[in-house]
């Protein structure tokens, strides 16, 4: 899963230029303060996000530092299968815009019980799941806390 923000090019080359340790520096600690602001997030001890209830999603988010000097970024992931799901939505609300469709694969038709009645139908059409951008919403809580905001918007 991948998560694109803009930034200011030139503020962020003068400052890799003017100190490539600091520039370094400055990168590492940005990607530990995004990390554990998504794990927060996540784990809903901050903003809005309803919590999740295992924590495997929050145990998933990680960083990595790539490269040395003017070329260090950080890399923030979730690894767990859902992630992306969770991320960016599902069903109406997900990237594909329609509604999830489920059917019986071993009978002619599905049963179950809604507000007290039987209920046995051959398909059933669910709206999906809202998205929870935890991953944008923690660049932006750090930029915010870190006063990156003339660097990155």
């Amino acid at each position: 899963m991948e998560v694109t923000f803009e930034y200011d090019r030139k503020g962020l080359m003068r400052l890799s230029k003017d100190s490539p340790r600091l520039f370094e520096r400055t990168i590492r600690r940005l990607g530990a303060s995004v990390e554990r602001e998504a794990k927060l997030l996540v784990g809903g001890k901050i903003g809005r996000m309803k919590a999740e209830a295992t924590g495997n999603l929050g145990a998933s988010i990680g960083h990595r530092i790539v490269g040395k000097g003017r070329g260090t970024a950080a890399e923030i992931y979730a690894t767990a299968r859902y992630a992306e799901w969770v991320h960016e939505g599902t069903g109406i609300y997900g990237p594909l815009k329609r509604p999830i469709v489920v059917r019986a694969k071993r009978a002619k038709a599905l049963s179950f019980f809604w507000r007290g009645k039987a209920m046995i139908v051959r398909s059933v059409s669910i709206k999906g799941m809202r998205p929870r951008p935890f991953l944008r919403e923690a660049v932006r809580l750090s930029l915010s806390q870190e006063r990156m905001g003339e660097i990155v918007r």
